[in-house]
């Protein structure tokens, strides 16, 4: 399926479990700009660069903008279990710079802060995308996708374009 296509409203064609969590204290009209830091994505780097595309996209349409880890309101990050099971546990802070001296509790050999994920154990057929706050090092926003996928290429790619669709309607939440 062509990246055009994402963007129509179709009908679902196929059953597709959607959850949202949001920080309820977290003022998301602040949010302008975003980052894309690693998760567990996709092991094809050409559907991986698909995901990142539709999702810049999508988010420009709301006035989000791509910017360096430096100057990103949030980090964003997506999670794919597509052939089997897997385990997404915490990323690291990519503007942390170790520069020789510990932070209270570390050692210079430590690695920067963790940012927590919620995506913990992702299921055979979810995709999953977080939003953490960089300022506050915290999770403000996360939502999943569920689907027994198909075996033909093209129909997968049909149920990613739902998926994608479905979980960045409730960005920002209450829109």
């Amino acid at each position: 399926m062509c990246l055009g296509v994402l963007w129509q409203i179709v009908p679902p064609a196929f059953a597709q479990k959607v959850s949202l969590k949001y920080d309820k204290s977290a003022d998301f009209a602040k949010f302008k700009t975003y980052a894309w830091v690693p998760g567990m994505p996709v092991a094809d780097p050409t559907l991986d660069l698909y995901i990142k595309g539709a999702v810049d996209g999508m988010l420009a349409k709301k006035a989000m903008h791509k910017a360096a880890p430096e100057q990103a309101d949030l980090f964003l990050t997506y999670h794919a279990a597509t052939d089997g099971d897997v385990n997404a546990n915490a990323f690291q802070d990519p503007t942390s710079i170790t520069t020789g001296t510990a932070l209270p509790g570390q050692t210079i050999w430590d690695s920067g802060p963790a940012m927590g994920a919620s995506a913990g154990f992702i299921r055979k057929g979810t995709l999953s995308f977080e939003m953490f706050d960089r300022s506050q090092h915290r999770l403000v926003w996360s939502s999943r996708a569920s689907v027994k996928l198909k075996e033909k290429r093209g129909e997968r790619l049909d149920q990613l374009d739902q998926s994608m669709i479905k979980i960045f309607k409730g960005y920002p939440p209450g829109s």
